[in-house]
């Protein structure tokens, strides 16, 4: 189970970094269902002349926004987004200056009571836990629409987590991190003339790491080049290459690129995991429908988003009307 302020950092952290925020191993938003599932829901709302109150919760970069821009057009929807991360937020409305972004918490939202016409959040407000849908529940107004795409457990998107992390535990029982780190640092001491023209620590160094690399090989084999979103094969091709020519890399950058990839390598594994204990049960979704139900709110769709052609499901999708 994942600390919830570590999961605030590794995400934030996650967004600090993100050139494109659209991984599907990090978010699911590169899937063609998950879009499409958008452009079906919004386009049912959009009427002509009509400009929506629409907030996003956990909006991270701006996955819905996107599809709202292409729904209702610049300026169609009077857009608010929600994420505790504040690098999300930033990029967001770098990306969308049309919207409202505002740094806070799922679970208590600095907004009135019936506030928007449309409440949408995908793969975010349950972490936040499902108490947060009753938040977000609050602040549609009557007639309003409140629209969710949750993590499901067992699920596509689940299951790559798991894969995930499964790919870095290996990485880390074979110890490559260490190995390397200590034949690079070998290697800047012997290039320093920091070792009295003795090669035998490197030489060493060598050595130990030659059966880890081997590992390392069958590993990458194992779990394929695209495990850990690409990380792992990214480390061992490039500690490949740069052990190959040696002489000519900056071993002080070389080092730090390799602290770099193992900190990473954790707030990979840190998101992944919150990915997992965010996904709900058939249970608990059917429990947070009845909830809905309970708040004046008329359920119309509460059932797997299925990839029909991989036969698996994707994400719980909840779309609810607030009765006038």
């Amino acid at each position: 189970m994942s600390d919830s302020s570590t999961v605030v950092k590794d995400w934030d952290t996650y967004w600090r970094g993100s050139a494109d925020g659209a991984a599907f191993g990090a978010e699911g938003v590169d899937h063609p269902l998950v879009r499409q599932f958008w452009l079906d829901s919004l386009s049912v709302l959009s009427k002509g002349g009509w400009v929506p109150r629409l907030l996003d919760v956990a909006s991270g970069r701006g996955a819905v926004v996107d599809v709202t821009q292409s729904v209702f057009g610049d300026g169609g929807a009077a857009v608010s987004c929600l994420d505790t991360s504040e690098w999300a937020i930033k990029s967001l409305v770098e990306r969308f200056p049309f919207a409202e972004g505002v740094v806070g918490n799922a679970g208590e939202m600095p907004f009135p009571d019936g506030s928007f016409d449309i409440a949408t959040s995908q793969f975010g407000v349950e972490y936040a836990g499902l108490d947060a849908v009753d938040e977000m529940a609050r602040v549609v107004a009557p007639g309003g629409t409140l629209i969710l795409l949750m993590h499901l457990y067992g699920g596509m998107i689940d299951e790559e987590c798991a894969a995930n992390i499964d790919a870095i535990n290996d990485l880390q029982g074979i110890g490559f991190l260490p190995a390397a780190t200590r034949l690079f640092a070998e290697a800047r001491k012997c290039i320093r003339g920091e070792t009295d023209g003795s090669r035998d620590d490197y030489d060493a160094a060598v050595k130990d790491m030659m059966p880890v690399f081997r590992e390392f090989g069958a590993l990458l084999k194992k779990h394929g080049d695209g495990a850990a979103g690409g990380t792992i094969a990214t480390l061992y091709r490039e500690s490949d290459r740069i052990y190959g020519r040696i002489m000519h890399h900056d071993l002080d950058e070389v080092l730090s690129w390799l602290e770099r990839m193992g900190d990473e390598l954790i707030s990979y594994t840190g998101r992944m995991q919150s990915m997992r204990d965010a996904a709900n049960n058939s249970a608990d979704f059917e429990a947070l429908a009845s909830r809905l139900g309970e708040r004046g709110f008329s359920v119309s769709t509460s059932d797997p988003l299925r990839d029909n052609v991989s036969q698996q499901d994707v994400a719980w999708q909840l779309i609810a009307r607030r009765e006038a």
